[in-house]
């Protein structure tokens, strides 16, 4: 693991103390040097970067040049006022100053369990797709009939109330008299995974997760569809 600094940061020491606490070197590199310094790693390690917080408007694209699966930004905000907007950014983490070594670490070993999420699902979608191994259809149980879908044809589900919403990867979407519980119980055990009290996607067809604003982190279909992860399923993310 690599620590990168920005040359001037006003709380350079706290970082270099946590990094050298952790067995690690803080190199400390010029604001217009660190994407060089990153690339000059390449991508066989993780990367931390800490920079300062500014409020130009080239600072966003700046942090979405240096962020990759194995690369992240710390913003380090030195002034509370600007706290609010530097949220913004859509950086991996953030440091308010005054802070102190403890708080650095605590944010080093966030990102280390970031980076282990996202390295787990990469390596998961380059595995092939497990064929379903339970029922390859589910039934749907309605007054005086009972429908049957194929497992192999749902998007993901939605609920609505007492209601859940089957969506079906043709677009089509089925209303249908049942609670979330009730699907979990029949889809869990298969290729699906509840990442909210109100969604449940097929693994297969997760294309991204990516991490959004609130800290949290989106999970993207096949289709281009966005679902948040509820912050107390984030653990379920290791499994896919």
């Amino acid at each position: 693991m690599h620590i990168i600094c920005e040359h001037g940061l006003s709380a350079i020491e706290q970082i270099a103390t946590a990094a050298r606490e952790q067995g690690l070197e803080c190199n400390v590199v010029d604001y217009e040097n660190m994407l060089n310094a990153i690339q000059s790693i390449g991508n066989t390690s993780l990367a931390i970067a800490f920079l300062r917080y500014d409020t130009s408007a080239a600072l966003e694209e700046y942090v979405v040049q240096l962020q990759s699966p194995d690369t992240f930004v710390v913003l380090v905000v030195e002034h509370f006022e600007h706290y609010s907007d530097a949220l913004k950014q859509n950086a991996d983490g953030y440091l308010l100053i005054p802070f102190t070594t403890r708080n650095v670490i605590a944010q080093i070993a966030s990102i280390i369990t970031q980076h282990q999420v996202v390295n787990t699902l990469l390596s998961n979608r380059q595995k092939p797709v497990k064929s379903l191994q339970h029922s390859p259809r589910i039934a749907l149980r309605e007054v005086g009939r009972t429908r049957f879908i194929k497992l192999d044809e749902i998007s993901y589900v939605r609920g609505a109330g007492n209601y859940i919403e089957l969506c079906l990867n043709s677009g089509k979407k089925i209303l249908h008299c049942a609670l979330m519980k009730d699907m979990e119980r029949d889809l869990i055990a298969t290729q699906f995974v509840r990442i909210h009290k109100s969604v449940i996607v097929r693994k297969d067809l997760i294309s991204e997760l990516r991490r959004n604003r609130s800290g949290s982190y989106d999970v993207v279909l096949d289709s281009g569809e966005v679902f948040q992860v509820s912050r107390s399923r984030k653990h379920i993310l290791e499994a896919l």
